[in-house]
């Protein structure tokens, strides 16, 4: 969670509203970069970030 917090909103985003409506292309912002995140390799890992996660789900 780290991670994302860090580096997804940066720089922070302008949004029109606070409604449902106006968050609708935050949250598609959003799921693109948890997409892309997925798709990295971490310093020292040669498996994708992804991968790591499905198997850490595993245990």
């Amino acid at each position: 969670m780290g991670y994302a917090r860090r580096n997804f909103p940066v720089p922070v985003p302008e949004v029109p509203s606070t409604e449902p409506e106006g968050l609708e292309e935050l949250n598609g912002s959003l799921l693109e970069a948890c997409v892309a995140n997925r798709r990295r390799t971490r310093a020292g890992e040669s498996r994708m970030v992804g991968e790591l996660y499905e198997q850490s789900c595993e245990v």
